[in-house]
């Protein structure tokens, strides 16, 4: 069974014609699950959350030199949208510390983008024919928009 989400009557769109006359209209399902399991999959958007460097690659694939296996799954990852692709990233983390008298505190540290966003934005004398749009953000970081 699909779900459906009402819409507003000033909503201007065309309701299909099995639904003339509802204010009711088709969601398309979510669907969670991890890079690896992506493989083969497609989908007309794609959200990657969490592209922070000490998260994507991981720290074992680093410290093990295997972060040519990382970069493979996130190409296997952002290849798997038919029309867009979201990454995100933090630029704080929080953690939960236990001082000696076990007392909990939470402490915040900046973070860095994954170095794979790095390798992802293309460089300057390409982006004039690449569809890529670019706008530094608050923090100094480019936020870096594709259109495909």
């Amino acid at each position: 069974r699909v779900p459906y989400v009402s819409i507003d009557k000033r909503d201007q769109s065309e309701p299909t014609a099995e639904l003339q006359g509802s204010n009711q209209v088709p969601m398309k399902p979510v669907v969670l699950m991890t890079m690896h399991r992506a493989k083969g999959e497609e989908f007309d958007d794609i959200y990657l959350v969490g592209w922070n460097e000490g998260v994507f690659p991981h720290p074992t694939s680093v410290s093990l030199n295997r972060v040519h296996e990382e970069r493979r799954l996130a190409y296997v990852a952002v290849t798997r949208a038919r029309q867009q692709v979201y990454i995100t990233h933090s630029h704080v983390k929080r953690n939960l510390h236990h001082g000696p008298d076990l007392q909990q505190k939470y402490v915040t540290e900046q973070v860095e983008p994954s170095r794979f966003l790095y390798e992802l934005v293309p460089q300057e004398q390409d982006t004039a024919h690449s569809g890529v749009v670019s706008r530094e953000s608050a923090n100094g970081v480019p936020d870096i928009f594709w259109n495909r």
